[in-house]
């Protein structure tokens, strides 16, 4: 467990900020990119979310992309509407409706993924693969964690009000 330990020469914490730096960098740089294939950040994360072989809800999609139920259903009917996914009933309740790629989507998401590899290349050059593969693990820790903090209703606050007092 960290401490209350300066990384690199940064107080305490900035850890937080030094990982949203490189989200608003990476952003940036996969909405510029995406743009020529006519999709948003939001979209291809959708589209990524649906390479698995089980079709996904549109309640499932909107809480693994980070959006409202809201926010993902127009994402899906845009989608839907370029061809890239379809959707159809569930075998089980039909009022869920389960989405999943269409080849286009497919083919679209393969040319995608060539260029979200190299902006994460071009993030990770100065690195060595050692450190990359290990900076992968850690995130991977920190975000179950996140969720496991988040699944059990804490996030802190308690914490912070108690410091502040």
């Amino acid at each position: 467990m960290i401490d209350r330990i300066p990384i690199m020469g940064n107080p305490p914490g900035r850890t937080l900020y030094l990982i949203k730096q490189i989200e608003s960098f990476a952003r940036a740089r996969l909405d510029s990119a995406l743009r020529a294939n006519n999709l948003t950040s939001a979209q291809y994360t959708v589209l990524s979310l649906l390479v698995r072989p089980d079709p996904l809800s549109s309640a499932q999609v909107a809480r693994r992309s980070f959006v409202t139920p809201q926010a993902a259903s127009e994402m899906i009917a845009s989608l839907e509407k370029k061809g890239l996914i379809e959707r159809s009933e569930d075998s089980e309740t039909r009022r869920i409706l389960r989405i999943k790629l269409t080849k286009s989507g497919r083919q679209l998401l393969a040319r995608c993924e060539e260029v979200v590899w190299q902006i994460e290349k071009d993030i990770l050059r100065d690195i060595t693969p050692r450190k990359a593969e290990a900076l992968a693990k850690s995130l991977v820790t920190i975000v179950e964690t996140a969720r496991a903090v988040s699944a059990n209703g804490t996030n802190g606050i308690g914490d912070i009000v108690k410091l502040a007092a």
